[in-house]
């Protein structure tokens, strides 16, 4: 017996989008090359260090397994406490109410801010590191 396969005929990709891809594109493929000193403020004041030492215990945990999703949503509210810390004193709870493009642009600009920290306090960061292990994350179910 032999099978017949079903010949697709090929539909044309909306033009909006193939812009809508090609911009996403362009836009991931150029985002590591703008230059950071135009785009990061200075941190308003140094991280919290519990928060700090939780995030190196994530990536900790990241490096051995894949987290739970009570530690995975954990990891990521410290991430973003901790980013929107260093270019806000905005609170958590009001971070959440902004709208989602004001809530990336703040994010965006506090990753870079913390990345930015740590590596002008790199000392600070390998003591802090070296301190934690990946069960020290703190879990909400």
């Amino acid at each position: 017996m032999r099978m017949q396969f079903l010949k697709r005929k090929a539909v044309p990709m909306p033009k909006t989008f193939k812009m809508r891809t090609h911009i996403l594109a362009v836009t991931l493929a150029t985002a590591g090359t703008a230059p950071l000193a135009d785009t990061v403020p200075e941190p308003r004041f140094p991280p919290d260090r519990t928060d700090l030492r939780f995030y190196f215990a994530c990536n900790a945990l990241a490096e051995t397994r894949l987290p739970s999703f009570g530690e995975a949503s954990t990891c990521g509210m410290i991430f973003e406490r901790l980013k929107l810390s260093l270019v806000s004193q905005m609170s958590f709870e009001d971070f959440n109410q902004l709208p989602l493009r004001e809530r990336n642009k703040l994010s965006l600009r506090g990753y870079r801010a913390l990345h930015l920290w740590m590596d002008e306090h790199q000392k600070v960061v390998e003591l802090l590191k070296d301190e934690v292990t990946a069960d020290q994350i703190p879990t909400v179910e």
